[in-house]
């Protein structure tokens, strides 16, 4: 699975972390635009970032990083 299968927008805290904003998912097919704090993550869902070049790449080294490290 994804390490951030399970996890919410607010636990991943992308922004802080990396500074790229998620600005949708898909999920299942559907669109969630404008994801709310308390929005999980599932495993296969597709997550539409807005950023520099630098933030996009901080976001997909943390993704690659375990849940664990994610959650913290």
């Amino acid at each position: 699975g994804s390490a951030l299968g399970g996890v919410t927008l607010a636990d991943a805290d992308l922004r802080r972390r990396t500074g790229a904003s998620v600005v949708a998912i898909v999920h299942r097919g559907e669109v969630v635009a404008n994801p709310s704090p308390d929005t999980a993550f599932a495993d296969g869902d597709l997550v539409g970032l807005i950023g520099t070049s630098e933030e996009l790449e901080a976001v997909a080294r943390l993704i690659a990083t375990s849940a664990t490290a994610i959650a913290r």
